[in-house]
């Protein structure tokens, strides 16, 4: 997502948008916007919302789902990188798009009152949010079990 007026600017133009990270929806899914050469001066120029049974649910039951966050407990002195933080994000949204389809596709969630499916849809939101952050601090942890161990290693040899 781009972070600075100037990468603002190469992400609305043809060319230079492949230098800045993409726009992720609610969903992790990379945002496009459509539109020929003026597209990229037009402020007014919005990416169209996708209609599908997820946002339509949400919609309906005034559930608000908003564009993941790279928000994460981490150890001390650990931070994500650019692209690290990139990919939580995604694997938020797509993690939470996957665990919605799955709970709409339950017939026992078909017979629940809304009130309840509302409840329902939030859980989800949550758990499915904090397993992507579980994955991505596992592999953080690992990561960096690893590197100290390949240091380690390189200090015992003369």
């Amino acid at each position: 997502m781009p972070k600075t007026a100037g990468e603002v600017f190469q992400s609305n133009v043809p060319g230079l948008s492949r230098r800045v990270e993409p726009r992720l929806n609610r969903f992790g899914e990379e945002v496009s916007r459509p539109g020929g050469r003026g597209a990229a001066i037009d402020p007014f120029n919005r990416s169209p919302v996708a209609q599908d049974s997820v946002s339509s649910e949400l919609q309906r039951l005034g559930v608000s789902l908003d564009v993941p966050n790279d928000r994460i407990a981490l150890p001390q002195g650990v931070q994500l990188t650019s692209e690290q933080s990139f990919a939580l994000r995604r694997d938020k949204g797509q993690a939470v798009r996957l665990k919605i389809e799955q709970l709409l596709a339950n017939p026992n969630y078909q017979r629940l009152p809304d009130a309840l499916k509302a409840k329902a849809l939030e859980k989800i939101k949550r758990a499915a949010s904090g397993q992507a952050n579980d994955r991505v601090r596992g592999d953080l942890i690992r990561d960096r079990r690893r590197i100290l161990r390949e240091q380690l290693g390189e200090r015992e040899q003369p």
